[in-house]
């Protein structure tokens, strides 16, 4: 998520633009005040993370193409079930 600055609910709705080039994400979020106004589809730019050996490439464009199983998100659900991944991890210190 933090790779591509996606929402919970992006992982819901990642595609692939001009073949394997580009990631995008479908999901539409309600723009907050404007009634029945959502936000259009964006293309996605990664960030890369780098670790000690260099940058870290999980191929996520790559894998969203083959339609690769990521999640098993319900719609509305994003959110909690990242947190709960989340608390569920043990800290690590590098």
């Amino acid at each position: 998520m933090a790779v591509y600055g996606l929402r919970p609910e992006d992982l819901r709705c990642l595609g692939t633009r001009n073949g394997v080039k580009e990631l995008s994400s479908n999901y539409q979020k309600s723009m907050g005040g404007k009634k029945g106004q959502k936000t259009d589809p964006r293309k996605l730019f990664h960030l890369l993370v780098h670790d000690v050996d260099g940058p870290i490439d999980w191929k996520l464009v790559q894998r969203v193409h083959i339609k690769e199983a990521l999640l098993g998100i319900e719609e509305g659900k994003a959110g909690e079930a990242i947190g709960t991944y989340l608390r569920r991890k043990k800290e690590r210190n590098i």
